[in-house]
């Protein structure tokens, strides 16, 4: 059992959950998106479209069954589900729209690319 002033990092603590929201954290294992090469961008572009279809059918599939959750189970999905959610995905967004330009900014053959 973990105390108050336990910092461990895992899926309980506050600091992770700040960091699932935060569009300036990347995944495991990206790099630096202004020093990509085209295909990591290419990757790294595919690895989010897969992870934004993935929250979007999560979240869609929690709103579209909220009616039929009982009133004390739907507030909470209301207040803690979706807003989680939501905020995963518009992270998760933002990274990919981040890789996009990198992807387009290399195809172009721009020279302040890379």
């Amino acid at each position: 059992m973990s105390s108050p002033g336990d910092r461990r990092t895992g899926p309980d603590t506050f600091e992770t959950l700040l960091r699932s929201v935060d569009p300036n954290v990347p995944l495991n294992g990206e790099k630096s998106v202004e020093h990509a090469s085209l295909d990591e961008a290419r990757l790294w572009t595919g690895v989010y479209r897969e992870v934004v279809d993935l929250e979007e059918r999560v979240l869609a599939t929690i709103v579209q069954r909220l009616p039929s959750l009982s009133p004390g189970a739907r507030t909470e999905a209301e207040s803690t589900n979706v807003p989680l959610i939501s905020g995963q995905l518009e992270r998760f967004r933002h990274r990919l729209q981040l890789w996009e330009a990198r992807a387009r900014q290399l195809e172009s053959g721009d020279p302040q690319a890379g």
